[in-house]
């Protein structure tokens, strides 16, 4: 069986938010190092990748261990934009003739993978916080330049 109740939000998040949670958990673990682009992704893919790991990095919300996450999340994305390219060219319905001579209109497949895949990075898209909704209640701490925490370190102001 598997677990009840909706998913544990992780303490960084939850920090994030100002909430008393965060000072009360002990032993999650972190994710460190940075995400690496892996080799088999296609072109497209690894564009999506390259941008993706940069703002998610700079939110410090994701570590190396969620590299083979984003990047199914960026193979998916690009199979549907893909499908969107034969979509707007080919159109979402296609016509027939069935076996009485009469015309019939179906989906394309291609539409209807392309609205799966839709429905899976929506659900991928909340597990990154990469939509409006996920974010709201997050809060970043701007990052400080390293240049800055030097001059600051060694020109402290005295008085």
């Amino acid at each position: 069986m598997g677990k009840r109740g909706p998913k544990k939000t992780p303490t960084a998040v939850l920090d994030a938010r100002g909430s008393w949670r965060a000072k009360i958990r002990k032993a999650e673990p972190v994710a460190l190092g940075q995400l690496a682009r892996p080799r088999w992704l296609m072109k497209e893919a690894g564009a999506k990748f390259k941008q993706l790991a940069a703002q998610l990095e700079s939110m410090n919300i994701t570590g190396q261990i969620d590299t083979e996450a984003l990047a199914r999340y960026c193979d998916t994305w690009a199979w549907w934009r893909e499908l969107r390219k034969i979509i707007k060219k080919e159109g979402q319905i296609y016509t027939g003739i069935d076996a009485n001579d009469n015309t019939f209109y179906k989906t394309r497949p291609e539409a209807n993978l392309a609205l799966k895949l839709a429905a899976q990075l929506s659900k991928m898209e909340a597990e990154f916080g990469l939509t409006p909704a996920a974010r709201a209640s997050v809060k970043v701490n701007p990052q400080t330049k390293p240049n800055e925490k030097l001059k600051n370190r060694f020109f402290k102001k005295s008085g």
